[in-house]
């Protein structure tokens, strides 16, 4: 009985704590050092382990067209039957007061959707668009006869509910518009400003 209880040797403890050592100083260094992120290796080395790429795969067959999109909204009405309609032609003589005072109408149907003129060396008292007319004032402040002086209409029809009918009725209170700028421009000069 005595002989089984002795104390082991140093040798043994020795033997017994190298044992202990040995089998947890891995499991210890392995939680230690565990890699968890590309950031923990050296970039000269992350390069020494990329490989060289595979080759490149063939190319897939192509895809199924896909399906129309719904209709888009209706754009606004445009215009149609573009034409330029000129006025007569005027003469206007030297002096004060002289004037030509030209109109161009647009054709039944269709508006006024631009305006143009010529007046040499007059000059300009207006030129204005009257829905399916063009009128302007012309003054010649010069010491000759200024010739061929006229305007333009630039007409179309634009489909809007109210725009493309022009009809006589129309055309005779654009006119009494035209006339009545007509008079006040007129009545606007006095003898010291000419």
């Amino acid at each position: 009985m005595r002989k089984l209880l002795r104390k082991p040797s140093p040798a043994m403890v020795i033997a017994c704590l190298a044992l202990f050592v040995a089998s947890t100083g891995t499991s210890i260094a392995a939680s230690h050092y565990l890699i968890t992120s590309t950031k923990q290796i050296k970039p000269s080395v992350i390069k020494k382990l990329k490989g060289a790429n595979g080759p490149r795969g063939n190319t897939g067959a192509a895809g199924v067209d896909g399906v129309d999109g719904a209709a888009g909204a209706t754009g606004a009405p445009g215009i149609s039957n573009l034409v330029i309609v000129e006025s007569a032609h005027y003469d206007v003589p030297p002096g004060f007061l002289s004037y030509a005072a030209p109109i161009a109408y647009c054709p039944a149907g269709t508006k006024v959707v631009g305006t143009g003129f010529y007046n040499s060396i007059t000059d300009a008292g207006f030129v204005k668009a009257y829905g399916s007319i063009v009128g302007a004032i012309f003054w010649n402040n010069s010491s000759i006869t200024v010739t061929g002086v006229y305007v333009q209409a630039i007409c179309a029809s634009v489909a809007t509910t109210s725009a493309s009918s022009v009809t006589a009725s129309t055309t005779n209170s654009d006119r009494q518009r035209f006339e009545a700028d007509l008079a006040k421009a007129k009545a606007a000069v006095k003898p010291d400003a000419r």
